[in-house]
């Protein structure tokens, strides 16, 4: 990692939902969303990795504190009700370029195209701040139970803040619980399933399918994986519906108990509230940028239809590409849409983003110096998002790619989880991750389904391999090194 620079997060998207996730980081979108300069400098995202300057991160986390003194923890909650907003209107607007858009021509197509980018470029203020905001609401909660005189500070953490409010990803798979649950009590076979069961994939698929498209990189499931799936659920799934319920409702009771026994002022009460709403946000955000881009799917695959490259060649291009095409017949440039699947690297400052491939790439990573892990670590340490035991073989997920190779019974370790990778996710035992805290989707996913979890250990994907045999005790926030591939 380049000297002064924070890694904030490790992701593999293809360029133009790059483009469209980070745009709106700088102040010109910040000032227009939310009213206030808290926007980003310098954002950089390089072969998969997001980085930001080390001393603009600290300033950011310093001003949001200030302007929290100077308006009150509400502000947080009108951030986040602008946020849902702009999510809001960025799918609305996603249905509606699709209409017509064979009919239109390249000047129209443009227009649109301009738009839809400035949508996701306002929503996407919602990318950066709430990371800074869980680095003060952790520590704020943090304070209130060291200032009590609690132990186990990180699990107490987790019951406090557990989400009120569903996320989409968890109702898709509760949804196929419920399926799976239909199904075996009807004592219908899995390969010999009537219309009515059909009709019902079928549905769950319209209503879920996104998620597994991953935006653009992937297609929703088909009868087949939905099926797989369902096979694959080893555990009664109406058993598992009940346990997913009970373990909910113990963990509200435990939080109510905790909270009483807390005796917390309102000001903290109001940063709890404020904190499970950000779980909630924090999912729903990157949620509606994969639903939204991929609804706008034939809209997108009109205008590479009319670059004459495929779809999933057009989201190699920057939307300058795109708009110069359309209105200028600037031909794409083939060799760079090469390069870039190799990799790429996108700099957002505050009045251009610039794209880098190639040479250009490999001059640019010269400046930044590569932190391996050791491999001669035997125990990780990190945060729990949700406590238990559990012993796997490590199988390590860097993208949709990687999916596959997790079986029943091994241990997810991924920089961190994302919507596309919860089939995944329901095989595993448990999931190590290299980022994130009690806010994160890994944390989020692991309370759903009621497995053990430890995030923010910072390099478990590179001191662990494929193949290791490790034990995630996230009792106590540690994933043990039991035998080496």
């Amino acid at each position: 990692m380049g000297k002064g620079w924070r890694k904030l997060v490790e992701r593999s998207y293809p360029v133009l939902l790059v483009h469209f996730l980070c745009r709106g980081v700088v102040n010109e979108y910040v000032e227009r969303v939310l009213g206030c300069d808290l926007g980003c400098k310098k954002y950089l995202y390089l072969d998969k990795e997001v980085f930001m300057e080390e001393d603009n991160f600290e300033a950011l986390q310093t001003k949001l504190v200030e302007k929290i003194e100077e308006n009150g923890v509400g502000l947080l909650s009108e951030f986040a009700e602008k946020w849902r907003e702009k999510t809001g209107e960025l799918i609305a607007l996603a249905q509606d370029v699709n209409e017509s858009a064979e009919t239109k021509t390249d000047a129209e197509l443009a227009d649109l195209f301009k738009k839809f980018a400035n949508k996701n470029y306002e929503a996407s203020t919602s990318m950066l701040l709430p990371l800074e905001i869980q680095e003060f609401l952790e520590k704020r909660i943090r304070g209130m139970l060291e200032s009590r005189g609690e132990g186990n500070v990180e699990q107490k953490l987790a019951v406090l803040t557990a989400p009120e409010k569903v996320a989409e990803n968890a109702r898709e798979f509760e949804a196929l619980l419920c399926l799976a649950a239909k199904t075996r009590a009807a004592n219908l076979k899995l390969y010999d399933l009537n219309q009515e069961t059909l009709d019902s994939i079928d549905g769950h698929i319209r209503g879920f399918g996104w998620i597994n498209a991953g935006g653009f990189e992937g297609n929703p499931w088909t009868r087949k994986q939905i099926i797989e799936r369902m096979r694959a659920l080893k555990n009664d799934p109406q058993k598992a519906l009940e346990e997913m319920r009970e373990g909910k409702r113990a963990n509200k009771e435990e939080a109510e108990k905790l909270m009483k026994k807390l005796g917390l002022n309102y000001e903290e009460e109001t940063i709890i509230k404020i904190t499970k709403e950000y779980l909630f946000i924090k999912t729903m955000r990157m949620n509606a940028f994969m639903k939204a881009n991929f609804i706008a799917r034939p809209f997108l695959s009109e205008i590479a239809s009319r670059t004459h490259i495929g779809f999933f060649d057009l989201v190699y291009l920057t939307p300058e590409e795109i708009t110069d095409y359309l209105e200028k017949r600037t031909e794409p440039d083939k060799k760079k849409l090469e390069e870039r699947k190799r990799g790429y690297g996108v700099l957002i400052l505050e009045n251009e983003a610039r794209t880098f491939e190639g040479r250009d790439l490999q001059n640019f990573k010269k400046q930044f110096l590569v932190e391996e892990g050791s491999r001669q670590v035997q125990e990780l340490k990190g945060k729990t998002a949700f406590k238990g035991v559990k012993k796997g073989i490590v199988k390590i997920v860097k993208g949709i790619s990687d999916l596959a190779k997790v079986r029943q019974g091994d241990v997810m370790v991924t920089p961190m989880t994302e919507p596309k990778f919860v089939p995944a996710m329901e095989r595993a035992a448990a999931f190590v991750t290299d980022e994130g805290g009690i806010l994160c989707h890994a944390a989020i996913v692991a309370r759903e389904m009621s497995k053990p979890c430890v995030t923010a250990t910072k390099n478990a994907t590179k001191v662990l391999k494929d193949g290791d045999l490790v034990e995630v005790d996230a009792n106590n926030g540690v994933v043990r090194i039991l035998e080496r591939a």
